[in-house]
């Protein structure tokens, strides 16, 4: 399905992984889902009925780990409101997956990016393939994949695409492009270990993907 616009809220700073290329730093001040519920649906119709996209942190340590967004996304579905997490799925099981889906949920993005993402097998045996079969064996249609590219997992892509497309998942590809800081000098950007073919390639289906999906993309609160 195609939306015009999304709109991304990024609706808790709380996370229960640390990966080193993420430039979220935890805060525990969440903001109830009531609050969030009534932001939302007041401005649902103005903003010319969005996809609402949560993202993080990670968005099942909102307010109360798994309840929160479970709560949240409850009263979105009793508005017909359509909705999108973006989730590293560690936290998700068979009951918590149920829960989601009977809260309304359609759409899911697993965020694979493990510290530690040194071959396919990994992949394969990650959070985020469990939750993707998971919410796939439920019914759930929408489900997306995003990779954050970068020196210990770039070569090891094709096979992860591979097992996308048996899964018919589509991959969103992150490059590394970030500023330098004490927190990031360790990992070079994208463009300084891709040979320059395959990171002008991957550019531009990053940017066809982009416009394909979304005419455009609107960030709120």
């Amino acid at each position: 399905m195609i939306y015009s616009p999304v709109v991304a809220i990024y609706i808790t700073r709380n996370c229960n992984l640390n990966c080193p290329h993420c430039a979220i730093r935890r805060r525990v001040n969440d903001l109830p889902p009531k609050w969030w519920a009534s932001q939302i649906i007041d401005t649902y119709d103005k903003l010319g009925k969005p996809l609402i996209y949560f993202y993080g942190g990670e968005p099942l340590m909102y307010w109360k780990p798994v309840e929160g967004l479970i709560e949240l996304l409850d009263y979105l579905r009793e508005h017909g409101i359509d909705h999108a997490v973006q989730s590293n799925s560690t936290l998700i099981n068979e009951e918590t997956a149920k829960a989601l889906v009977s809260a309304g949920l359609r759409n899911w993005s697993v965020s694979i990016d493990p510290p530690t993402l040194w071959n396919v097998d990994e992949v394969r045996g990650s959070a985020g393939f469990r939750a993707l079969m998971l919410f796939k064996k439920l019914g759930v249609k929408d489900l997306h994949v995003t990779l954050t590219i970068y020196p210990t997992n770039y070569r090891f892509l094709k096979h992860v695409l591979l097992d996308l497309m048996k899964l018919d998942v589509w991959l969103e590809p992150t490059m590394m492009m970030w500023r330098k800081n004490e927190h990031y000098d360790a990992f070079p950007s994208a463009n300084e270990f891709l040979p320059d073919n395959i990171f002008r390639e991957w550019l531009n289906n990053a940017y066809i993907h982009a416009r394909k999906i979304h005419e455009h993309v609107s960030v709120l609160f």
